[in-house]
């Protein structure tokens, strides 16, 4: 409302709260009929009276120390700024000039983004936040990059593993293969094919054993 009547150069008192009491409802419409006779007419007054029903110093004081404690963290620039400009209300000493306003607008920002745009000394705040939106694109790309190198690399990485493995089976396949064909068991049909072919310890003939030798006279 006030800066409808600045645009609109209203800067009658009386005129100012006619015109911002229309506005009210509800609960606030009704508040007005009672306080409306002890007010008065004056702007100021209303102001400072419409706050401390509906914005109590309790509730300046909590939002006051929220401004104290806002940081960027995950937020896009665009989200910041909008909550640092509301929240800066109730702190104006902090943002009493506009090279102050940017100093805590600077020192909030994400450690990437404020080392990146500190170094230039921007005092005037809408090329600040200008600056720092152009900065916060650069960065998204850079990290977006940094992702993909990363998803890569352990792809790579992956394939050379599942690579060696492969390597590792195919040259341990022939060697198995050796061994079974080098040390072959022998068939049951042969060994049953060799049990008549004895040979004799005695005498070297074949066809006998040693305790049915002639030569000891045993059986044939």
């Amino acid at each position: 409302m006030v800066k409808i009547f600045e645009m609109l150069h209203i800067n009658d008192s009386e005129l100012r709260v006619t015109l911002a009491s229309y506005y009210l409802k509800g609960d606030a419409s009704q508040w007005w009929k009672y306080a409306k006779g002890r007010v008065g007419p004056i702007g100021e007054t209303f102001v400072i009276t419409f706050q401390d029903k509906y914005l109590p110093p309790t509730v300046r004081e909590r939002l006051r120390q929220e401004f104290q404690n806002l940081k960027q963290r995950n937020l896009y620039v665009a989200e910041f700024e909008a909550a640092f400009t509301s929240l800066s209300w109730f702190a104006p000493e902090l943002v009493a000039t506009e090279e102050r306003c940017c100093i805590e607008f600077e020192k909030r920002l994400r450690t990437k983004i404020l080392f990146k745009v500190s170094r230039n000394m921007i005092w005037n705040y809408d090329c600040l936040v200008e600056a720092v939106t152009h900065v916060e694109i650069i960065v998204q790309v850079d990290e977006e990059r940094l992702r993909g190198l990363r998803s890569k690399g352990q792809k790579s990485q992956g394939d050379f593993r599942l690579s060696k493995k492969h390597r590792s089976t195919t040259s341990s396949q022939p060697q198995s293969q050796q061994t079974s064909a080098t040390f072959r068991l022998p068939s049951v049909s042969s060994r049953r094919s060799a049990q008549g072919n004895f040979t004799c310890f005695e005498c070297g003939q074949q066809g006998h054993k040693v305790n049915a030798c002639p030569r000891k006279g045993g059986g044939q």
